[in-house]
């Protein structure tokens, strides 16, 4: 997330032969990361050359808009309505996604909760695993298997928003709140606009 309020994610689409030459996907958050606003970004992915980057998802919110990219050689690129949206390393438009539908129908069923208690299921839903396979959502498969896992709320004042980090997978690890980097950001923005407009007037 960038001190704006940009928040950029990245997934790989699964691709049997992903050429070794093609760019890092990871670039894509850092440049998604350089633009003022959601809008801003995705317009950046749609412009992306054809066969620069091997299969991906993207997703670039703000606290205005949220979009998708699909990119699979080109891009396509949906902007998203309020709600809950999850996006996984198949495209759904393509093959089933029987793991996404789940969990998407987990977190629709705590909506109506608190957003402490919907933080609580976010974290449970993230820590499952009870088939052994790659349906599970926290996955182990002896080297293959999650490395990871954050969650992050962002509330309307900083002192609201919440970022937690699971240095490993979440169901043998602790999630650690790191929600002071948030507070970094806000005065790093804070202090950018300020640094902005003294050098405007002088």
């Amino acid at each position: 997330m960038n001190p704006e309020g940009v928040f950029a994610a990245v997934t790989n689409l699964r691709e049997s032969n992903p050429d070794p030459d093609r760019h890092s996907r990871g670039l894509l958050v850092m440049d998604s990361l350089l633009e003022p606003t959601a809008a801003r970004a995705a317009d950046r992915l749609k412009t992306l050359a054809r066969g620069e980057y091997n299969p991906f998802h993207c997703f670039v919110a703000d606290r205005e808009d949220a979009f998708h990219t699909v990119y699979r050689d080109t891009a396509r690129q949906r902007k998203l309505e309020p709600g809950v949206h999850v996006i996984g390393n198949v495209d759904a438009t393509e093959e089933p996604a029987p793991k996404a539908d789940r969990i998407r129908l987990q977190v629709e069923a705590s909506m109506g909760l608190s957003r402490g208690q919907v933080w609580d299921e976010l974290a449970g839903v993230c820590r499952q695993h009870e088939t052994g396979t790659l349906e599970d959502t926290c996955v182990h498969l002896g080297a293959y298997g999650t490395r990871s896992s954050a969650l992050l709320m962002l509330a309307d004042e900083v002192t609201g928003s919440r970022l937690a980090f699971s240095d490993g997978p979440p169901c043998e690890n602790e999630y650690e709140d790191h929600s002071i980097l948030l507070g970094e950001l806000s005065r790093r923005a804070s202090y950018d606009s300020g640094a902005t407009g003294t050098r405007s007037a002088s």
